[in-house]
C-alpha cells in the first residue's frame, strides 16, 4: 500500500511540476509577444488589437 501511495505521489509531483512549467513557457512567450519589438521573420500585431 505504502509503494502504491508512493508511486501515486510522484507522479501528481511530476504532473504537477510540467503543468507550472508548461503555464510559464506561456506566460513568458505573450510578454514576449506584447513587450518584445518587433523583428524581422517574426509574426507582427497589427495595431488597433491591444
Amino acid at each position: 500500500m505504502e509503494l502504491i501511495d508512493r508511486y501515486g505521489s510522484g507522479y501528481n509531483t511530476i504532473g504537477s511540476r510540467y503543468g507550472m512549467l508548461a503555464y510559464m513557457l506561456g506566460f513568458s512567450d505573450c510578454r514576449e509577444l506584447l513587450l518584445d519589438p518587433a523583428h524581422p521573420g517574426k509574426e507582427v500585431l497589427t495595431d488597433g488589437l491591444l
